[in-house]
Order: structure tokens, then sequence, then C-alpha cells
């Protein structure tokens, strides 16, 4: 895992008897207590709001991009030109 604490990235090499690239099967995972998972806070949020789920690492973060995916043919869509900067705005990009 790459993170950033305190403005430093540090990679941490994460072993163990359990690996998913199925991000719902590694909540299942942690939530059945077999472990800790590495996810977004607003796709857990939930589950932390109700207690299921705890921050181990609250002051750590992990870089990601997010893309705009969409066809071609919709480059030139007002609606998608104002989702984009939407997006844009929300997510400080």
């Amino acid at each position: 895992w790459r993170l950033d604490a305190r403005g430093e990235t540090v990679s941490v090499q994460v072993t163990g008897p359990l690996s998913s690239n199925h991000g719902e099967v590694a909540v299942q995972w942690a939530l059945a207590g077999r472990g800790i998972v590495l996810r977004s806070v607003w796709d857990v949020q939930p589950l932390l709001d109700a207690g299921r789920l705890q921050r181990v690492l609250p002051g750590v973060t992990q870089p990601a991009n997010v893309w705009a995916v969409y066809p071609a043919r919709l480059a030139q869509s007002a609606k998608v030109r104002v989702c984009v900067e939407f997006l844009k705005d929300k997510l400080g990009a």
C-alpha cells in the first residue's frame, strides 16, 4: 500500500492469508474480523457511522486518481461538461 502520512509517502508491504482485488469481498472479511481493509472513506462511511468498522489510521490517506469516462460522441455534451466540472470542484482537481 502507498500511504501519505504527515506529507510523507510511505510504502507498506501487506501480507497475510487472505488477499482480494474485490473491494466488497475485502470489506466482508473485515466485518467478519478477518483483518484490515484499505478502502475509500466514502465507500465505507455507513459502516463507520454504524460502528461496524473502525478507522485504524485516521491521519493517513492514500493518493488516488479519479477518471471521468464517457463515449467520444458525448465529448461536446453540455451535461457531460457540467458533470465533469462539478466532479473537479468537489474532488479538488
